[in-house]
């Protein structure tokens, strides 16, 4: 069985470990980052059925909404005035760290799995899938970012952000063929119809560079 060496894991933990940029408003509420231990892991390819595949996603996503609702307690008390923003930044940049690990370890299931040929009725169940996962995900960001600001997010998140997401959807691709290309880039664009305001400037860049990718992949009629 041949082994790939990926460092997705190690994207993760970079987010963390490297410092923060937010904006110059922002500045003195970040909170600084904690130095993070960066492994490396090898992903065996391993036959996968599509329900695995299903079950792995749903478990991700219920896992970040998990996360998510401890951010929001932390939030509440941002708001309330019980906790000032750089307490809550901290808070909240721990828990984002978990936001990652889950995101990458789906990812590198994913990527572990071979190409299956599947009916069109369970790529849809795949879709759904992802699209609950990815809007679990941003939900979280958003809900940071507006209420405590980009100082709640390091910068290289985002960056890290990029990588994970289009490797998910790559990834999906190289399982599944081109065919699931354009439900995957129906839910990358109703995420961005969805954003506004701050997510618009700092989600947009990333979300169109991935419909940029998608758009490419599905099959010309």
């Amino acid at each position: 069985m041949k082994s790939i060496f990926v460092s997705i894991t190690t994207l993760a933990f970079c987010a963390f470990a490297a410092p923060s940029v937010p904006s110059i408003a922002e500045e003195s509420l970040a909170a600084p980052d904690a130095d993070v231990a960066q492994p490396e892991f090898a992903v065996f390819k391993r036959a996968q059925t599509t329900e695995d595949l299903i079950s792995a996603i749903k478990k991700a996503t219920n896992n970040v909404n998990t996360v998510g609702a401890t951010i929001n307690v932390t939030l509440s008390k941002v708001k309330s005035g019980a906790m000032t923003k750089q307490a809550g930044s901290q808070q909240t940049k721990n828990e984002l760290q978990k936001v990652l690990n889950e995101f990458s370890s789906l990812v590198a299931q994913i990527l572990a799995a071979f190409h299956v040929a599947v009916p069109k009725e369970l790529l849809k169940l795949v879709v759904d899938a992802v699209d609950g996962f990815v809007q679990a995900v941003v939900l979280i960001v958003g809900a940071v970012i507006n209420t405590i600001g980009f100082g709640g997010i390091p910068l290289s998140f985002f960056t890290i952000g990029l990588n994970l997401f289009t490797s998910l959807f790559t990834g999906l691709v190289g399982i599944f063929g081109r065919e699931i290309a354009a439900g995957l880039l129906l839910v990358t664009k109703n995420l961005i119809g969805g954003l506004n305001g701050q997510m618009s400037t700092i989600l947009g860049p990333i979300l169109n560079f991935d419909a940029g990718i998608l758009s490419q992949l599905v099959p010309r009629q």
